[in-house]
């Protein structure tokens, strides 16, 4: 087979759905009429084991047939419509797996809804959506608050005597914090500047990295909070 003819073979036989390894091996049957693994392994440079297994994919899929010849295994193709008969078998499987599914849907939403029902998410996009997350987990207390931030994107959003309140409302509900946040001087600073030096923990140790988080009000905030672990992107 020259080698243009062997490359539109290959092109084909890609579309019709066999994998590389698959299409080197069948391709050498049609052009052999047939041949012991041995043989095919010398021929398309596969390791012998790795035809053994390819050769078994094919028989399965009934696109060749095994004899014995000589009293050794020798594989060959009976018929090319075989490969339109493996594509229907296929799309008919699809089919019924697909019609199962769709039965099984009631089942399958009933153990999803037994397992998240501590979780909530909404959706917020603007700044009274920004203040609503802060209002929302102050409802709650006795927890500690996961999360990443950039403190002078926050300040600037919420302005410093909303934020002071915030934190204010947060001690008192004994909401303790640990936080992601840029490694720089006023990210350093803020305990001392917001908590009046209030107890909490404060995870500084983010690389040069996070100087590029800011929080776009003109794209979707992300708000998730599962059980008593508030996420924030």
């Amino acid at each position: 087979m020259f080698e243009k003819d062997r490359k539109r073979l290959f092109d084909k036989l890609e579309r019709i759905g066999l994998t590389e390894k698959e299409i080197r091996i069948y391709s050498h049957l049609l052009d052999s009429g047939g041949s012991t693994p041995s043989e095919i392994a010398y021929a398309t440079h596969i390791a012998r084991p790795t035809v053994y297994r390819i050769l078994l994919d094919l028989a399965v899929k009934g696109l060749i047939n095994e004899i014995k010849k000589d009293n050794r295994k020798f594989f060959y193709i009976d018929s090319v419509k075989d490969l339109v008969k493996w594509k229907r078998d296929h799309v008919r499987l699809v089919s019924e797996q697909t019609l199962f599914a769709e039965k099984q849907l009631d089942f399958l939403e009933e153990i999803l809804r037994a397992n998240t029902g501590n979780i909530d998410v909404r959706y917020f996009n603007d700044v009274s959506g920004l203040h609503s997350i802060y209002e929302d987990h102050l409802n709650y207390s006795n927890y500690e608050m996961l999360g990443f931030s950039h403190i002078q994107e926050i300040e600037r959003f919420l302005g410093p005597d909303s934020l002071r309140r915030y934190i204010r409302k947060k001690t008192e509900n004994n909401i303790t914090t640990k936080g992601i946040l840029p490694q720089e001087d006023y990210s350093d600073a803020y305990a001392d500047n917001f908590y009046d030096r209030m107890i909490n923990q404060i995870l500084n140790c983010v690389s040069h990295q996070l100087h590029s988080i800011r929080l776009n009000l003109h794209q979707k905030l992300f708000y998730m909070e599962i059980r008593n672990y508030l996420l924030l992107m």
